[in-house]
């Protein structure tokens, strides 16, 4: 480090100091201006405070610069390894954002491949339901004579058990639990922050002019649009704002 100004010896002793203030307040309480003479006592009295306040405020200062310089100067002394540091931190960042963007469209991709597999299934069963649920009832239709209409009741109890039947095992399907996970890593995180930008200025006003609860979004107050995109998150309805989300890696040593 260069050539680093010395911190400047101590010449005050805190104890004088206030004591001398004590001093000067405890004549200051007990002085009363009750007359002319009192009162131009008081504005001499006044002046030589104010001198005081001023001395005291540059003596400390003479000792604070020197320490501001000291700071600077060791400032300067680490911060270009500080800001290629930082500069490699987001370098490490960004690769796991991007990486963890891509497997997130991955694993959304095969969420949305098994919620249609399941939802094709449910619909499956339910159009078995139907069709056994019909073709009793066309049985029904068509049965001639005592014996069949007989049976053909009977059988469109079954029917309708049976259907009861698909109809439950349907609404019981979910999908599938995707095998792939986000990436982890040991002593890091991912930190998922919801906020809200402005895409369409008036879009925003016709939709305040029609709901004015939301009227001091108008000043687009981003701490507020984000407030309420943390809250609603991708359900946010406002119009000409959009809601996203801001991903960030969040480290700690381990």
């Amino acid at each position: 480090m260069p050539n680093n100004p010395e911190v400047p010896e101590v010449a005050d002793k805190p104890d004088v100091l206030l004591a001398d203030a004590n001093n000067t307040l405890s004549i200051a309480k007990e002085f009363h201006v009750t007359s002319q003479s009192m009162y131009e006592l008081a504005a001499e009295e006044l002046a030589e405070v104010k001198t005081g306040i001023k001395n005291l405020t540059e003596r400390r200062l003479t000792r604070t610069r020197k320490l501001d310089e000291l700071k600077k100067l060791i400032m300067e002394d680490y911060a270009p390894a500080i800001n290629k540091m930082e500069e490699a931190k987001g370098f490490y960042e960004k690769g796991m954002l991007t990486y963890n963007a891509e497997q997130k469209k991955i694993r959304d991709a095969e969420r949305a491949r098994l919620d249609a597999l399941a939802k094709a299934e449910r619909e499956k069963l339910a159009a078995e339901a139907r069709a056994v649920e019909q073709a009793a009832a066309k049985l029904v239709q068509e049965a001639k004579g005592k014996a069949a209409k007989e049976a053909a009741a009977q059988a469109q109890i079954a029917a309708a058990e049976q259907a009861e039947s698909l109809r439950q095992t349907s609404a019981v399907i979910v999908a599938a639990t995707a095998e792939q996970s986000a990436p982890k890593a040991v002593g890091t995180s991912t930190r998922t922050t919801w906020k809200a930008r402005v895409d369409s200025k008036m879009e925003l006003i016709k939709f305040v002019a029609g709901h004015p609860e939301y009227q001091d979004l108008l000043v687009e107050d981003t701490s507020a649009l984000n407030a309420l995109a943390r809250s609603q998150k991708g359900n946010m309805k406002v119009a000409g704002v959009v809601a996203f989300e801001d991903v960030g890696i969040s480290s700690r040593r381990v």
